[in-house]
């Protein structure tokens, strides 16, 4: 079964309120709202990935000094039914000004609390969330 790499992040502001994006009707998990990352191109390490998604989808520049690994996740994708591996980090500080790069992927982005998630969420990133606010680092799909 083919395997897929992902690396998404949880920004988070000075209020401690992380970034989402709603998805549009034209993207993968309609009106679902998932953390900022993407797939990990071929050659890619994780955290060039992130940063090139970061950029890509907010506009936002990020460092790896900026990056702060949390989890990993192992489990399975509805993106053609493989399995899959999510590389987790936290950002605290980036440049520029988060906005939606990529509106015809992303309805809106918003600022929501760890104890008030928006819904849906993205099947994978909910328990994705819940080990990075108890502090696990690895989790497979159960």
């Amino acid at each position: 079964m083919k395997c897929m790499i992902f690396s998404i992040v949880l920004l988070l502001n000075k209020e401690n309120k992380v970034l989402f994006l709603h998805r549009s009707s034209t993207n993968s998990m309609p009106g679902h709202y998932g953390l900022v990352g993407g797939k990990v191109e071929e050659g890619e390490k994780p955290r060039e990935a992130l940063i090139r998604e970061v950029y890509e989808e907010v506009g936002v520049t990020l460092r790896q000094e900026d990056l702060i690994f949390k989890n990993v996740y192992y489990g399975t994708t509805t993106i053609g039914q493989c399995n899959c591996i999510v590389f987790t980090y936290e950002a605290r500080s980036w440049h520029g000004t988060p906005e939606n790069k990529e509106p015809e992927k992303h309805a809106s982005m918003d600022w929501w609390s760890l104890e008030a998630l928006p819904e849906p969420l993205l099947r994978i990133h909910q328990p994705i969330i819940q080990a990075y606010k108890k502090g696990i680092p690895y989790l497979e799909e159960q």
